[in-house]
């Protein structure tokens, strides 16, 4: 069987990979699309060397595998492109119904139709490398994303026939028990934090997910007191779980009653970042 795994540089599509090649002798390609239409030049630079590392060290360390870094698919209806130039061309009238309608369900939550594109490209990059199976590497909260609940993402598997497995999301695994099951040496190689990229340095700034999550798990191993599964209904209730959490306003509140609850002494947030 052949599983095409499509990877970034952060944990959850390392963990996918990591245990497609350690627990199943499968064919594994791992693909990592280039979002140039999402992502700054000097972001996907900055996390590709991480991802770069972090692929060295699972060939190394586990077992050889292919690797492809592709380009994100000009789609003539993305949503970079104004919606009086959106074409639709190739697209089935089953998709293109669901795409007008979550353009407008979802103008206020760019995020939403990103997910829908960056599925889109899931599906075509899945049948042009000849896939059995595509793996991405989504959460259980993030599969409960309203683009995915009310079928608008389906249009992968409507134009190219693709499903998703979703290998976190069917284990329902928090943040930190993903990052607990990583080796040590893949936690030392692969990205630590969201927003480092933009001093362009290696410092951690403490304060996004990613940071928020390793010093959590450190946590636990430091005190009997709380364990993995506790850390992670805390870190979902306070952060993910939150209404208004991408508002930078309200992520600095939920962030500082974690790190309070938790008692982790960060570097304190700077607002302005």
């Amino acid at each position: 069987m052949k599983k095409v795994i499509f990877i970034s540089s952060g944990q959850d599509s390392l963990y996918c990979l990591h245990k497609a090649l350690s627990e199943t002798d499968d064919d594994v390609h791992a693909i990592n699309i280039s979002q140039q239409y999402n992502f700054s030049k000097v972001e996907i630079e900055y996390t590709r060397n991480y991802m770069n590392n972090s692929v060295e060290w699972l060939q190394k360390n586990v077992r050889d595998f292919k690797f492809t870094i592709v380009p994100e698919i000009d789609l003539n209806w993305g949503s970079q492109i104004p919606w009086r130039k959106r074409t639709y061309e190739g697209l089935s009238e089953e998709s293109v119904k669901l795409i007008r309608a979550g353009n407008l369900k979802y103008k206020n939550d760019r995020f939403a139709m990103q997910i829908v594109e960056r599925d889109f490209n899931f599906g075509h990059y899945g049948k042009f490398y000849n896939a059995d199976e595509i793996i991405i590497g989504v959460d259980y909260y993030q599969s409960q994303n309203q683009a995915r609940i009310d079928g608008t993402a389906s249009i992968a598997q409507i134009e190219f026939g693709m499903d998703f497995n979703m290998p976190i999301a069917e284990s329902k695994l928090g943040r930190i028990s993903v990052y607990g099951a990583l080796p040590e040496g893949l936690r030392d190689v692969m990205i630590p934090c969201s927003t480092a990229w933009r001093a362009g340095s290696e410092a951690k700034c403490n304060n996004c997910r990613k940071c928020l999550t390793s010093a959590s798990y450190e946590k636990v191993n430091l005190t009997d007191s709380l364990t993995v599964k506790e850390l992670d209904d805390i870190l979902h209730n306070h952060v993910i779980n939150h209404e208004k959490y991408q508002q930078l306003s309200a992520m600095i509140i939920v962030q500082q009653k974690l790190r309070a609850y938790l008692g982790i002494s960060l570097a304190p947030i700077n607002i302005g970042d």
